[in-house]
């Protein structure tokens, strides 16, 4: 007995179909309207397109980083509404956003939390006045709310060094921060070249 029911036609985010999807999708979460290249590029990356952006300061970098948080686990949580998708990052991603500048890693976090995304930006001065507060606790409680961020801010310097595959776990391949990390993304990629061959 044959089924009159038409295949469901696959969707790519990668076009104007998609995109107009993730806008809808967008609206529901963003307290903003995105922007068309938000949406462009979170389309690319849906479909496992790696993105180089060059844009203007004050363009929406930071709005990028904030719909790919909402967007990844929103998708995740709506099979149904696009069948033909199948995810290829954890249910609960992780962005790990790597920053030039400590300043740069700061305004990015206030951004996002006035966005209501969970981020922490972790640098060497940041530990370093947590290691000297006078809070106990008070380094403990910045690595758990990494932990627990759906964005973590990154200097190149912690990146490289010891206590961030420490506290990571990055040497288990079955810890939550290497299953859950889905995305890297460099801000100020230009920098890239001055940080040196290792990177």
């Amino acid at each position: 007995m044959s089924s009159n029911i038409p295949p469901v036609a696959p969707i790519r985010f990668d076009t104007r179909e998609g995109r107009s999807l993730l806008h809808s999708l967008a609206q529901k979460c963003l307290p903003y309207d995105p922007h068309d290249l938000s949406l462009d590029v979170t389309g690319h990356i849906l479909e496992q397109k790696d993105v180089f952006l060059r844009t203007a300061c004050g363009a929406g970098k930071t709005g990028i980083i904030a719909l790919l948080a909402y967007i990844l686990p929103d998708v995740c949580n709506r099979s149904a509404l696009v069948p033909t998708f199948t995810p290829w990052y954890n249910k609960d991603p992780v962005i790990l956003v790597l920053c030039p500048t400590d300043t740069l890693e700061l305004d990015i976090e206030h951004k996002l939390k006035s966005m209501g995304v969970q981020a922490t930006a972790l640098n060497l001065e940041i530990l370093k006045k947590a290691q000297n507060s006078e809070k106990q606790g008070a380094e403990r409680e910045i690595w758990d709310a990494a932990k627990s961020s759906r964005v973590i801010l990154l200097s190149l310097e912690l990146l490289s060094g010891d206590r961030f595959h420490q506290e990571m776990d990055l040497d288990n391949p079955a810890s939550s921060f290497q299953t859950c990390c889905s995305i890297l993304i460099v801000d100020e990629v230009h920098m890239v070249w001055l940080w040196g061959p290792q990177f």
